[in-house]
């Protein structure tokens, strides 16, 4: 679960800024570039669009580098919103001790000896909760123009839309605290050290 710091260079210049992956599908590493096309449908565009702008608004823009706990759960947030098959409202702790928002089929992570796991889970369920009924507009840079290879690179959120297509630059990936304390990710999700994450688009 990481904050990601990248360059976007479209038609108004490069611009610097902190961000979140909204893409369970591809990966991708520090340094790498890849084209991307800026959108402003973000509310339109996913089931919980509106929701995923909210939480980005009010909870992610800041450099987090210095609050693993909340960049981990703004990114478990944003996460579960972007699947279209379900319309997440809590997020805790299930019986086997991996957490989800009810529905493990679709969304699972496996925080594992994490000593901050109960926290992490905590906010989540509070950024899933403040978000319910949210009508807030948010941009997204999609990453489909890179082609459909699972290491393309990951569509991310755009603070500020820009009107054409442009490229991306991962200039630095903001790992929270314990990634390199945990376990390998599912290979269907994430390839980056962290706590175990499973989805399914069924």
């Amino acid at each position: 679960m990481t904050q990601f710091n990248v360059t976007f260079t479209g038609t108004g210049g490069p611009s610097t800024f902190d961000t979140f992956s909204i893409d369970l599908s591809h990966t991708v590493s520090s340094g790498q570039t890849y084209a991307v096309n800026p959108r402003s449908d973000l509310a339109t565009s996913f089931v919980n669009g509106a929701r995923m702008a909210f939480i980005f608004t009010q909870f992610g823009q800041q450099n987090l580098t210095a609050n693993s706990i909340q960049a981990a759960a703004v990114q478990l947030s944003l996460w579960d919103l972007s699947l279209n098959n379900h319309v997440p409202t809590f997020f805790a702790m299930d019986a086997d001790g991996s957490y989800s928002s009810g529905d493990e089929n679709v969304f699972e992570v496996l925080l594992g000896a994490n000593p901050n796991a109960s926290q992490i889970a905590a906010l989540t369920n509070q950024y899933l909760q403040s978000s319910m009924g949210a009508v807030t507009q948010g941009a997204w840079l999609d990453a489909s123009p890179a082609g459909s290879d699972p290491n393309r690179g990951q569509s991310m959120l755009q603070p500020v839309p820009e009107p054409a297509s442009a490229i991306l630059i991962v200039t630095g990936l903001l790992a929270v605290a314990y990634a390199s304390r945990g376990s390998r990710k599912d290979a269907k999700t994430q390839r980056r050290k962290g706590g175990g994450l499973r989805r399914s688009d069924s």
